[in-house]
């Protein structure tokens, strides 16, 4: 992945919550750029996006400096980085194409939630989700 690209991660195949919240806040800035515009060391926050950190040494600091340079809330911020470390903040934690389901409906009018949530309900009668396999026909 270039660092141009936010989102992906390095194999290109999983987009990280932090990707996703630097999309949201770039403004159609390179990764590069919000790491210079904000003295942040190169590859510091590109690392982030691609998921190739160590999650065992996060600190807040890090995060107070992610947030500051995308104008995003350290609450923002933290719930992106418990998200890829996959710690679920309440409940299982949401995948990637959830959270953008989410997004889409909470910019949506009244009128268009319901009009979506009649969508999926059509779509979930026609292409319902196979059931998991009973106890008995696990074994």
């Amino acid at each position: 992945m270039t660092t141009d690209a936010p989102g992906k991660d390095s194999s290109g195949d999983r987009e990280t919550h932090i990707g996703r919240l630097v999309k949201k806040y770039a403004g159609g800035r390179s990764v590069r750029s919000i790491e210079r515009d904000n003295n942040l060391p190169h590859d510091s926050l590109s690392r982030y996006v691609r998921g190739k950190w160590d999650h065992r040494n996060l600190s807040l600091d890090a995060m107070e400096r992610l947030a500051a340079a995308l104008g995003a809330s350290i609450d923002e911020v933290s719930e992106a980085f418990a998200l890829d470390s996959e710690f679920p903040l309440q409940g299982r934690p949401l995948k990637i194409e959830e959270a953008n389901l989410l997004d889409f409906y909470d910019k949506l009018t009244p009128d268009g939630r319901v009009a979506l949530l009649a969508m999926a309900q059509a779509l979930h009668n026609t292409f319902p989700a196979p059931a998991p396999p009973s106890p008995e026909t696990a074994s």
